[in-house]
């Protein structure tokens, strides 16, 4: 068996709060719209393709209300993903195609980002990939 690496991810999902005409109703209602298409997007990719061997959930998500320095508060989730992958495989190339099948399935977000940030601007729901550790011990 040819040799693999598992790669960690999250995909975190960042809605306001409340501000005008948007209420803590819809922001959790958004939050789990986009629940729903993450786990269908990942669900129904989570089979060998040319970017990974296997994707999947890898554990429970965790789900937090923080206010960020300029007073706006959000609804975060963060959804552990593990990408089992070929051993020359880039953790970058595979963050940007787990990105690329978010993007085309997270319709409820106003954008998805292949990049941690903490400055959503106007921007909300976002959604985001982030790198969370890798083991290279398998085979």
């Amino acid at each position: 068996m040819a040799k693999v690496v598992k790669f960690f991810f999250e995909i975190e999902a960042w809605v306001i709060h409340s501000a005008p005409n948007w209420t803590p109703q819809q922001a959790e209602n958004a939050l789990d719209l986009i629940e729903k298409q993450i786990t269908t997007a990942i669900e129904a990719n989570g089979g060998t393709r040319p970017d990974w061997i296997g994707l999947a959930f890898n554990g429970r998500s965790t789900a937090m209300t923080l206010k960020d320095e300029k007073g706006r508060v959000y609804l975060s989730e963060a959804f552990p993903i593990l990408a089992v992958v070929p051993s020359n495989a880039e953790r970058e190339a595979i963050r940007v195609a787990i990105t690329a099948l978010l993007r085309g399935a997270v319709t409820a977000a106003k954008e998805v980002l292949e990049y941690q940030t903490r400055d959503f601007g106007t921007k909300s729901p976002v959604v985001y990939v982030a790198s969370a550790g890798s083991d290279r011990t398998g085979s």
